[in-house]
């Protein structure tokens, strides 16, 4: 009968590490290393600072983290069993920017419409993305 090994580190981080533009939506990934005895579970540590804190342990070979726009972020994957821990490399990336916003659409009174009342309220269908709108309004064709 022999003894059980340690695991080894953990490979082939996906994203991988230093990838930039990444999107938010990333689950991260990785592989078993090669050798060793099986990990019995995962130790996931994820954070925006150098040393990541620890968030989960689990089975699985992916997290799904909750990601926002412009961010680096760092985070190890440790192999444990019961002969020991393999700690994994320190990954990093970062994700991109936030998308601009759509143009409006259904803009009411519609684009030279004639006859609009003078108290016409205008309106338009709100555009993806959009947090706010800069509303220019006038008489010349660049209004203010």
């Amino acid at each position: 009968m022999s003894l059980q090994q340690a695991p080894v580190q953990v490979i082939n981080s996906n994203p991988i590490s230093g990838t930039s533009d990444v999107s938010i939506f990333q689950v991260l990934s990785w592989d078993p290393g090669v050798g060793g005895d099986p990990a019995d579970y995962y130790d996931v540590y994820f954070g925006t600072v150098a040393t990541p804190t620890f968030v989960v342990s689990g089975t699985a070979l992916t997290y799904n983290p909750t990601l926002d726009y412009e961010i680096t972020y760092y985070w190890q994957v440790n192999a444990v069993n019961d002969a020991g821990t393999a700690t994994g490399l320190i990954w990093n990336f970062t994700t991109g920017e936030l998308p601009l916003p759509d143009q409006v659409t259904l803009p009411n009174p519609t684009n030279e419409e004639v006859n609009v009342p003078i108290t016409k309220t205008l309106s338009w269908e709100a555009a993806t993305g959009a947090d706010y709108y800069d509303i220019y309004f006038g008489t010349v064709t660049t209004p203010t």
